[in-house]
Formats: structure tokens, sequence, C-alpha cells
């Protein structure tokens, strides 16, 4: 699953992603990632069935439904600089995002 932002979502709005995964697993986390041209994708944010805030971007948090089968990845204050790819992913083995120094 992907999006990018079209031009109307900017302006400080709020844009939401969302993401279905019927096939879920109970042991599984849900991963999401973004993507810019010409780059690799980077981890945003991970989450299992509470609410997560993205350590990576304060603006970005990850809601799970109930029952795990979808997630919605909800940014507040859309700027430019947010139009890129997005990605969500599951599996069960647990993600950090990489550090630079």
């Amino acid at each position: 699953v992907f999006s990018a932002f079209s031009h109307d979502a900017f302006n400080g709005n709020k844009k939401d992603i969302f993401c279905t995964h019927p096939n879920i697993q109970t042991n599984e986390y849900i991963f999401w990632y973004r993507q810019f041209p010409s780059q690799p994708p980077h981890f945003i944010v991970k989450g299992y069935q509470e609410p997560s805030k993205s350590i990576v971007e304060e603006r970005v948090s990850l809601v799970v439904a109930h029952n795990r089968r979808n997630s919605t990845l909800s940014f507040t204050n859309v700027a430019l600089e947010d139009q890129a790819f997005y990605f969500c992913a599951v599996g069960d083995t647990v993600s950090q995002p990489s550090e630079s120094l």
C-alpha cells in the first residue's frame, strides 16, 4: 500500500493514509515506512493495537483498528516535505529506526 500526497493536501491540513492487513497474526506488529524519490524506505512508526506516536516525526501518529485488520497513519499540519510514498507492512520482528551521528 502506498500513497503520495496531492498538492491540495498541504497548507497545514490533516491527512490520513489507510492500510488493510486482513491476514495479520496475533504475534505481528504493523510497521509504516516513508520513501522519498531515489531513496530507500525509512521507518516511521510501528504499532500493535494501541495508538502510537511516531518517534521519528512528531506530527505523525498511528491508529490501529481494534480487530487489527486495518490501520491509519495520520498527519497533522501536513507540509510540502511530507510528500512521499508511504508503505505499511506486518511482521513479527521489532524494528528500530537507524540513528546518524
